[in-house]
């Protein structure tokens, strides 16, 4: 049997910086690696992924949605992986607010725009940005 897992993620401008995660290596999908702010959709965001994005951006940096302009979908991202495809709604925006929570996911860090792609990235990140 195929499922499906749809999630979000935000990769958040501010003065230069990229806003980033270093997934924690104790996650089940793509431990260590890079990945912008984000995660899955809950069953009742499944028809409004700009608002499971909000969410997440808040719950996994602190950072409210007032604090947040021009967020837009650039990218919807769907692979396989195994017996389950993955959809995957990309979201670009910019942000007045530098100060961050740090929360169980992963360690949040504020990546110049020219050190991007030193990273190490999950396979959907790595297909959006090469």
């Amino acid at each position: 049997m195929i499922s499906l897992r749809n999630g979000v993620a935000a990769f958040l401008y501010n003065n230069g910086n990229y806003l980033l995660m270093r997934r924690a290596d104790n996650r089940e999908i793509a431990p260590g690696v890079w990945s912008g702010v984000g995660g899955h959709m809950e069953p009742n965001e499944i028809n409004d992924p700009l608002a499971a994005c909000y969410r997440e951006i808040e719950e996994e940096s602190g950072i409210s949605s007032d604090k947040i302009t021009s967020l837009e979908l650039f990218y919807i991202i769907t692979r396989r992986s195994k017996d389950e495809i993955r959809q995957s709604y990309i979201y670009f925006g910019d942000t007045s607010e530098s100060d961050l929570v740090q929360t169980d996911e992963g360690k949040l860090f504020w990546i110049p725009c020219n050190e991007l792609l030193k990273r190490e990235y999950t396979k959907t990140f790595t297909a959006m940005l090469f």
